[in-house]
């Protein structure tokens, strides 16, 4: 007797969502962020150089000069500048603040403070480190383990529950803050005009003229600025094909990035990978 076993596929839907974004930057020139504020906890390690990070709270105005060893770390909806020096290797973790009520929705508040104690510095700066070895090598698994020991270790260690902290919001401000943050996560994805007005809802003159109107240049200036700031990383510290970068970065062809590379920096990618 031959029983006959039907197996069933079963069909079932994911979806990915990015609550956080990891940078390993290295500067070598002095650059200026000015003035922002975003909806995440923004965690930052200096490896090596210096910063100094002014921040606006409701204690009032702060100043801290960051140098090699620093942990750093600026809760949502708190106003912050950065002016970085020459030779700043630095990695940077953004976690969305809307995560934590879902991995904690029995918690009020979400503010942390870095300061209770030193043990638990040291080992979110061990989980940085080996975030951003993750990053470098591309191990999304081990990137996001990162993440969520971090989160772990900030509800259970560092959260400051006398603190009741209540966010400012500014809509432009904030809408203006969400499409940057679009724009950096997926520049290397083809972004339309159309994908951004159904992704935030909203139509694409006011997208325009907004985005143009504070920060002087079109939505599309700012993503060829950020695939070509990219592109100048990987020229200096890879050894990939001038195509692989461009195509890496977001450019539709090799000769878009050519062209792009050459009215920003005045000369081509080959020629800017000799000189430095």
């Amino acid at each position: 007797m031959v029983r006959i076993v039907k197996n069933r596929h079963e069909l079932s839907q994911y979806t990915a969502r990015k609550y956080f974004k990891v940078k390993h930057n290295i500067y070598d020139r002095d650059f200026v962020y000015e003035t922002h504020y975003h909806r995440s906890i923004e965690v930052t390690y200096v490896v090596e150089g210096r910063k100094v990070q002014y921040t606006n709270s409701r204690k009032g105005f702060t100043r801290i000069e960051a140098t090699k060893g620093t942990l750093l770390l600026v809760n949502s909806g708190l106003s912050h500048s950065i002016e970085v020096d020459r030779g700043l290797e630095g990695i940077v973790l953004l976690i969305d603040l809307s995560i934590f009520p879902y991995f904690y929705p029995q918690t009020k508040s979400f503010y942390f403070s870095l300061n209770k104690n030193e043990t638990i510095k040291k080992r979110i700066i061990n989980l940085m480190l080996e975030l951003a070895k993750a990053n470098d090598a591309q191990d999304q698994v081990y990137v996001n383990i990162c993440v969520l020991n971090i989160i772990h270790t900030l509800m259970n260690q560092c959260l400051d529950e006398e603190h009741l902290f209540i966010e400012k919001h500014d809509h432009e401000n904030e809408l203006l803050t969400d499409i940057k943050d679009y724009i950096d996560l997926h520049y290397q994805s083809r972004i339309t005009l159309g994908e951004l007005c159904r992704e935030f809802s909203y139509n694409k003159s006011y997208l325009s003229n907004l985005f143009k109107k504070y920060y002087g240049v079109s939505i599309f200036e700012y993503l060829k600025k950020r695939r070509l700031e990219e592109a100048v990383y990987d020229l200096k510290h890879t050894t990939s094909s001038c195509e692989d970068i461009a195509f890496r970065n977001g450019f539709a062809s090799l000769q878009s990035f050519y062209v792009a590379f050459k009215q920003a920096y005045h000369m081509t990618p080959n020629q800017y990978r000799k000189s430095k």
